[in-house]
This record gives structure tokens, sequence and C-alpha cells, in this order.
């Protein structure tokens, strides 16, 4: 993750698929999807 902070801080686009909510906590904007449809 601190690399992934560190690229986005340049300014890169970085974009993580998880399951995990600690990751998910980390990020900036998170995007939610169920079911296929986005739900937040």
């Amino acid at each position: 993750m601190k690399v992934f902070k560190q690229l986005n801080e340049i300014g890169k686009t970085i974009v993580i698929v998880t399951h995990d909510p600690q990751v998910a906590a980390a990020c900036d904007k998170t995007i939610n999807i169920e079911d296929g449809k986005i739900v937040s």
C-alpha cells in the first residue's frame, strides 16, 4: 500500500480490486459492486 500511495501522490491513478475491508479503508475512494451492479 505504501508504494501505491507514493505513486498516487505523484499523479498516477491506481485501481485496486479487493475483498479486504482494511485495504479498501486505506483508499481515497471506493466503489462497491453487488451482483454486477454499482451500489455505492
